[in-house]
């Protein structure tokens, strides 16, 4: 190759010299009301900087005064420098060899930025000298680029040259350049180099048939390239590359029937290093069937023929691998020729067909009505060997109807899985199990047509059917009154074959409504319901807009403006419950509540026939005065009834403590969030984390609670489906004790984690939506070294009274009374009171609404969790997270905090399904645990449901291999169909799984949606066995993210956790989701 000297830096000075001979000398005057400045250059090599150019700015580095070059000698004079009146005196800096090939540009005094440059001072009429400069001779890279094949060379070539800069942790790479390689294979850098390390990127031309590109010296990666050490002034030769030649593949793809295929995916599939296939190069057929492909490196691949997908959203063909194999496995290998075209690589593929048919509901009385769109899936299954494998999918359509394409000829069975609770899922030909459906056959480019199915629901349906909302939950009210309701959708409502199967069906307030127009277009059914002796059980929206478009205002008048809902105010409300229909069918005893006012729609006036259920000194807005209106009425309607009350379900809610605090705590403020726990001295840190599942933006506010006081937090706004991260140092640092309120104009949530020291161990959990007056922490532990803590926050605007009582196995143990100053954070050690005590629960009480949480450290501060409390006691809870296996231990830690004793049952959930726990009663006011490897050992995935009809509280402790790290999580106490985890990292060695609990007794159908900082990223979908775990590792959607949160859906109500590991497994999380 050919090296290149720095003899022509020397030739370039000589010929500015010769040019500059004839510039007349520099006038020693300056113009009025300007200055000057003037100077020497000179080249760090030796002699006058010739030709330099110098410019002079205002010291904002932006407005340029005056700019020239240096002469033969290196002198130069800049002038128009502004001396502005009074003092007519100015400012200026200066910058040398702005662009230059030899030298490297600085600023006035030997400074990289404008910003540190030395500011020069200026006089009037006046020229300050001796602004002088040794401009360094910058370095450069040469060398040639040749093919393997013949050290042919290659001209054209891009060549990246990088500078390597130290960013805290480790090098970014920075572009300086990138040059061509010339006719010769030769290039070399043209912008002057800083001396340093430099990285070279060889790149192949765009769309080359033939080469690939690498990083000096012969590195296919950036990790594995050799850096190239460059010196100020010195030319660096013989960065050489040698670029590998590879192989090219064509051919023509027809089908069996010899007609080309357009459109068809090819590609060439050679092993990686982790011994999986990865695509190497690809490309599609023409009108002609004909296709070229590569280049591809390598002896030899294997080559995939994937056809396009037809009008109807199904392959028009069966893909294959050449040559006419099924799998990657049986394949032929294709060898590949170094530089040259391999041909003939051919595939004739099979022609797909497709099955079809219509599903109806098996109800003879109203003469078989279809179902609806998408009411239900409907899977091909072909038989592989002796495996059924799945091979197609689709839905019913608006008219009941299906079609399933890209079939490959053979035998199947279909499946028909109804989109609905209710109805039974059943294989062709009305069979209830896969090994007797009636085999349905499919024939090379045939329609295999009315393969039908009539869907029943299951014998002997509850008497109850249940709709929930939003917030409703009808179904756990029903659950505390000790009755079982078949789970509806509003639609069914408007189904004639279902609402005869029920004496009584209860509406949840919901967002379904939105739809009721368009879904229950037949209201019709809703009276003919009721005219047979039905009972209907309406909430707030839902009934208001039932009762209008069945009655109109012939029963009630609601207080309304414009069509719509007028909200009342948010009060505190003291309500007798007279009767409200369930009471009377369940026996229950009227009983005096208190609960919350949150603004639902209210009745106006009751006409003739209606009856007053639920009385009230309800203030409302209607017509700009305050009136009293009943909160509950019913009617009857033939035979039947309609019971509404105004205030969602609390009319039902009104049984009990249980679950009337259940209901408050779902009826909190969704757009606020109470984090307790927080700290950021002493090495720790803490970060807030928000996520905005919401499709516009989000306006978010946090503030900080201290040990003194209030701090107003960072004010933000968060793009819509994204994630957002808080570093509350940046706000409070070497602050002890801190919790954090986050508010926002949309409904958002918000997590907080604690790192300790160099992350040795750390913490996470979900906020709380509303302070409460009552709180309930199962997990504690002041034996064998671990320390318990609980961390009150008060953000109320006057001072909290509270009180702490701890409950072990003994019983319980009064923890003292403390005022905490409003919107300040208080911290209480539990050894102070309970010491040496392995077991141990806490009760906090307050005289007005707070937040708890507690944390949990390890023996030496090995490990840390951390959890918020819960404010009620519930018949159920679901723990979502849990591990026997691996040296993993779980732990059930159940609190039962009533005055009498608690019967407590545990039921464990596998990949196997459910296995029976132990039972046991629980004395009052007292806590166990329980190991889950006792019932369920060594097994990877287990959920956990906890019941007890006295209502408890319950949480699960985890702990890994040789308790290296712990985590900590209270359970939830039902579960739902949408849930929101606000935390989530897949980089820096971090890993962030999601833990799907199925208590149900059918399977359950999840979609796993990521928000990460730059929006929203699909994730899986997955099918849960009835009372079954499933876990999903996210770094498999989004990996190497530092930000993001996870929303899950699912047809079925489920229970959802998410668990995070640190970079080898050195300290972990765990956090209950948030429900929708």
């Amino acid at each position: 190759m050919r090296t290149r000297s720095r003899g022509r830096f020397l030739s370039l000075m000589l010929a500015v010299l010769l040019a500059c001979a004839f510039v007349p000398a520099f006038t020693q005057t300056a113009a009025a009301q300007t200055g000057s400045v003037s100077g020497n250059v000179q080249s760090s090599a030796g002699g006058p900087a010739v030709g330099v150019m110098v410019e002079a700015f205002a010291t904002d580095g932006q407005t340029l005064y005056d700019s020239t070059t240096t002469d033969g000698t290196g002198n130069y004079q800049l002038d128009d420098i502004a001396t502005p009146p009074p003092d007519n005196t100015g400012t200026c800096i200066v910058q040398f060899a702005k662009v230059d090939p030899v030298f490297l540009p600085e600023w006035y005094n030997d400074k990289d930025e404008a910003s540190k440059a030395d500011v020069i001072d200026v006089e009037d009429g006046a020229i300050t000298p001796n602004i002088n400069a040794v401009v360094q001779v910058g370095g450069s890279i040469s060398g040639t680029v040749v093919s393997d094949v013949g050290a042919v060379p290659l001209e054209g070539y891009g060549v990246e040259i990088y500078r390597m800069v130290w960013d805290a942790h480790d090098y970014v790479l920075t572009l300086i350049e990138t040059v061509l390689t010339d006719v010769d294979g030769d290039y070399e850098s043209a912008t002057p180099l800083n001396g340093g390390s430099y990285m070279i990127h060889f790149n192949e031309l765009p769309g080359d048939p033939w080469y690939r590109g690498e990083w000096y010296d012969n590195a296919l990666l950036e990790e594995d390239a050799t850096p190239v050490v460059v010196h100020a002034g010195v030319e660096t030769p013989n960065i050489d590359a040698m670029l590998e030649k590879g192989g090219r593949i064509s051919g023509r793809v027809t089908d069996t029937a010899g007609a080309n295929v357009e459109d068809c995916s090819v590609q060439a599939l050679q092993l990686n290093e982790d011994e999986e296939w990865e695509v190497m190069a690809s490309g599609t057929t023409n009108a002609s069937g004909q296709f070229i492909i590569g280049p591809v490196f390598g002896p030899n691949c294997v080559v995939f023929f994937d056809p396009a997908t037809g009008p109807l959203g199904f392959k028009t063909h069966i893909a294959e691998y050449y040559n006419n194999k099924g799998s990657v496995d049986d394949a032929n290998p294709v060898t590949l020729l170094k530089g040259q075209v391999k041909p003939n690589i051919n595939a004739a593929l099979t022609r797909a067909g497709s099955i079809s048919g219509e599903v109806r509901i098996d109800c003879q009385k109203h003469n078989y009505p279809l179902f609806g769109e998408n009411d239900v899936g409907i899977l091909a299954f072909r038989k592989v060997g002796e495996t059924w494998t799945t091979m197609g999918d689709t839905k019913t359509d608006e008219n009941g109807s299906y079609y399933i394409g890209g079939l490959a000829p053979g035998q199947y069975t279909v499946s028909f899985t109804p989109d609905r609770p209710l109805w039974e899922a059943e294989w062709y030909n009305d069979k209830p199990l896969q090994q007797d459906a009636t085999i349905v056959t499919v024939q090379e480019a045939k329609n295999t047509a009315d393969i039908d199915a009539r869907l029943a629901y299951p014998e002997g349906l509850s008497e109850y059917g249940v709709i929930d909302g939003d917030f409703s939950h009808y179904s756990v009210v029903l659950d505390g009154c000790g009755l079982d309701g078949a789970v509806l959708r509003m639609m069914d409502l408007s189904n004639k074959c279902l609402m005869d199967e029920f004496s009584s069906v209860f509406v949840g307030c919901s967002s379904q409504i939105l739809h009721l127009y368009e879904d229950l277009g037949n209201m019709q059914v809703i009276k003919d319901f009721l005219s047979a002796g039905g009972q209907l059980f309406l909430s707030d929206f839902a009934g208001y807009r039932i009762i209008e478009k069945c009655w109109g205002t012939s029963k009630v008048e609601f207080v309304k403006t414009e069509g719509d809902a007028q909200q009342g105010n948010k009060q505190q409300v003291t309500a007798n419950i007279v009767d409200n229909g369930l009471k009377s069918y369940t026996g229950l005893s009227a009983q005096k509540i208190t609960y919350d006012k949150g603004g639902w729609i209210v009745v106006k006036a009751a006409k003739s026939g209606v009856k007053k259920y639920l009385t009230a000194n309800v203030q409302t807005f209607y017509e700009g005065q305050a009136n009293n209106s009943p909160l509950a009425v019913s009617f009857p309607v033939g035979k039947g009834k309609v019971y509404y009350n105004s205030f969602h379900d609390d009319v039902q809610e009104g049984f009990g403590e249980l679950l009337l605090s259940y209901q408050l705590q779902l009826q909190g403020n969704q757009n606020r969030w109470y984090l307790a726990e927080g700290c950021t001295n002493g090495g720790m840190q803490t970060w807030v984390l928000v996520q905005n599942p919401n499709t516009t933006q989000a306006n978010v506010q946090l503030t900080y609670m201290t040990d003194t006081g209030e701090v107003a937090g960072p004010s933000v706004a968060i793009p819509p489906e994204s994630r957002m991260t808080f570093n509350v140092a940046d706000t409070c640092p070497d602050r002890w004790d801190v919790s954090t309120m986050v508010s926002s104009d949309l409904s958002i949530i918000a997590e907080r984690s604690v790192y300790g020291p160099d992350q040795v161990y750390a913490t996470e959990s979900i906020g709380a939506r509303l302070p409460s007056k009552t709180w309930y922490l199962a997990e504690g532990c002041t034996n064998g070294g671990m320390e318990t803590w609980i961390l009150v926050q008060n953000p109320q605007a006057a001072i909290a009274t509270v009180t702490l009582t701890y409950m072990t196995p003994a019983g319980p143990v009064p923890g003292g009374t403390v005022e905490i100053p409003e919107k300040t954070r208080k911290t209480f050690n539990v050894s102070e009171y309970v010491p040496a005590e392995y077991n141990v629960s806490t009760k906090v009480t307050s005289n007005i609404p707070v937040v708890a949480e507690r944390s949990m450290f390890g023996n030496g501060r090995a490990w840390a969790t951390d959890s918020v409390g819960v404010v009620a006691k519930s018949n159920s809870w679901y723990l979502a997270e849990g591990c026997t296996n691996g040296g993993m231990e779980t732990w059930i830690l159940v609190q039962n905090p009533n005055e009498g004793a608690a019967n407590v049952t545990l039921e464990y959930m596998t990949a196997d399904g459910k296995v029976d726990g132990p039972s046991v009663t629980m004395t009052a006011n007292s806590r166990q645990t329980f190991a889950v490897s006792d019932t369920v050992p060594n097994v990877w995935d287990v959920s956990t449901k906890v019941t007890c009809s006295q209502g408890v509280i319950a949480e699960r402790s985890m702990f890994g291999n040789g308790r290296a790290w712990a985590t900590d999580s209270i359970g939830a106490f039902a579960s739902a169909k949408v849930w929101f985890l606000a935390e989530g990292c897949t980089n820096g060695g971090m890993e962030t799984w999601v833990l799907v609990q199925n208590p149900s007794t059918t399977a359950a159908t999840v979609n796993l949606t990521y928000m990460t900082a730059t929006g929203q990223v699909e994730g899986p979908s997955a099918q849960i066995p009835p009372n079954s775990r499933m876990t999903f590792n996210v770094s498999d959607t989004v990996p190497d993210q530092w930000e993001v949160s996870t929303k899950v859906t699912s047809n079925q109500n489920v229970v959802v956790e998410r668990a995070m590991y640190g970079a080898n497994d050195t300290w972990a999380t765990d956090s209950i989701g948030c429900p929708q």
